[in-house]
């Protein structure tokens, strides 16, 4: 997967990202969804480091977030 920290040289080059809330109970997290140069997605949780992701589409990237994310609640007994 890519680095995240500061501006990607991909963002900008205006390969496109966006940014949206999950909730959890009381808590909310930012997924983040960013294109790569063959046109598939990385994505990400910016407030629990490790859970991230990729998918061909945006559908499955997301798909595969929520994945990562219920197996970080199993690994930590959440």
């Amino acid at each position: 997967l890519i680095k995240r920290s500061g501006m990607s040289s991909k963002r900008k080059a205006g390969i496109e990202s966006s940014r949206t809330t999950v909730r959890f109970s009381n808590l909310k997290y930012t997924a983040m969804y960013e294109t790569v140069y063959e046109g598939s997605y990385v994505a990400w949780l910016e407030e629990m480091r490790g859970v991230q992701t990729q998918g061909e589409h945006i559908v499955e990237a997301k798909s595969n977030l929520l994945d990562a994310f219920k197996l970080s609640l199993e690994y930590f007994h959440v």
